[in-house]
């Protein structure tokens, strides 16, 4: 069984830098989604409390890296790296090693922090997957790999040498495949992300936030609801594309703040908040054409009822979230479902059961098809239906016990 460190026990870091390049190419400044790897390890030492790093490189490379470092640090919040030097030697104490030719899943060092003793991970052939724990009252150097004891790394995650621009390629692809969430529904896993992670590929070595790409997806939702509005068929079915064009930007914001390492409570709510807005104005445009076309006061009831439901949602949820300085998202409670232990009534089991129907990436590309069929009023219906179920499992995750068990009793 392993033991989870305390945050303290590990505040140090080793990272061992080539010595020279192999053909011109310099695995440490190598471009990944974005940032230089050695610029990306840093920050992900920093992510999990890492305090100190002992970069251990060649003389000659050290004028270039302090060079380097100080312009990281005016635009980054970084630990604190020491250039060069000979290892650190503590009476008591654990550091982290990393072999700087290494682009590691981001979990793995989680993983390795959450373990015990000292260990070198290695692949399924035995070789090194750069990346250990080590104990600082021993020797440590270039080969401490080679006689830590050795643990399979796990069989989900992954460690990435790279040799050349086609390997640091290889391994990008990786490092964006690793962002898919396991609670991205089916149309999401095989449609979506393929296109996300396409569009954060290309714009991750722009100067872009996330926040510049969540206020953009939702000016898109913005024009969704207002092509939605105009009460044409022709104006819905550019509504629905525009909409499901917005479900996409909504993973891409989320893809960008993990491959550039930029997390943010403001950035977190900002995307929540711009994802629902897009969804109160897409139905509330959906509403106004459906009026405009017909003049059916029923429709226009049931288009401003299943906003009256989805508000009640979006209000009992932010309480609840804001409340337990949770996740700021839906998937905070969609989490739970895949927690160990999760027992759930009958009724609940029926609303879980129907998860993957109420999820963005299916009704987006529901309501782009009704869109593009001029089904307007089969939009506002099954939004109506949506809302309650998801009003209904928000409700019995935030009524039920601390102990376990579901507040809909059986």
């Amino acid at each position: 069984m392993e033991r989870m460190r305390s945050k303290s026990e590990v505040d140090t870091a080793l990272i061992y830098l080539a010595g020279e390049e192999l053909c011109g190419f310099n695995p440490s400044l190598q471009q990944i989604a974005g940032l230089p790897l050695l610029q990306r390890q840093l920050l992900w030492l920093a992510r999990h409390d890492i305090r100190t790093v002992h970069l251990m490189a060649a003389p000659p490379q050290v004028p270039d890296l302090e060079a380097r470092l100080h312009g990281w640090r005016r635009r980054r919040s970084m630990p604190e790296v020491i250039v060069g030097g000979e290892p650190p030697r503590k009476a008591q104490g654990k550091a982290v090693v990393v072999d700087g030719r290494f682009l590691h899943h981001p979990d793995l060092l989680r993983h390795a922090l959450a373990a015990e003793g000292e260990f070198a991970y290695v692949d399924g052939q035995g070789g090194s997957c750069g990346l250990g724990i080590v104990d600082l009252q021993k020797a440590v150097g270039p080969n401490t790999f080679q006689y830590l004891p050795k643990n399979p790394i796990p069989i989900d995650l992954f460690a990435c040498r790279l040799i050349d621009a086609r390997q640091a390629g290889q391994a990008e692809t990786k490092l964006l495949r690793s962002f898919i969430k396991p609670t991205d529904g089916w149309f999401s896993k095989r449609i979506n992300r393929s296109v996300s992670l396409a569009i954060t590929r290309k714009i991750a070595p722009l100067p872009l936030t996330p926040n510049m790409i969540s206020a953009f997806a939702l000016l898109v939702g913005i024009g969704s609801g207002w092509s939605a509005a105009q009460g044409s068929w022709a104006w819905l079915a550019v509504g629905g594309l525009l909409y499901q064009a917005a479900s996409i930007l909504d993973g891409v914001d989320g893809e960008l703040a993990r491959a550039k390492l930029l997390y943010s409570k403001i950035g977190e709510w900002m995307d929540n908040v711009c994802d629902d807005l897009t969804n109160i104005l897409f139905i509330a445009g959906v509403t106004i054409g459906v009026y405009r076309s017909s003049l059916d006061p029923f429709w226009t009831t049931l288009g401003s009822l299943s906003l009256v439901v989805y508000g009640a949602t979006i209000v009992i949820m932010y309480g609840n979230l804001i409340a337990n300085n949770r996740k700021a998202s839906l998937l905070a409670f969609q989490e739970n479902i895949r927690r160990p232990g999760y027992r759930p009534g009958r009724i609940t089991s029926w609303l879980v059961a129907l998860q993957p129907f109420i999820k963005r990436d299916f009704h987006g590309y529901a309501m782009m098809a009704a869109g593009m069929l001029g089904l307007a009023k089969l939009i506002l219906a099954g939004w109506l239906i949506g809302s309650v179920l998801t009003l209904g499992f928000v409700w019995s995750e935030v009524k039920r016990p601390a102990a376990g068990g579901s507040f809909w009793k059986d």
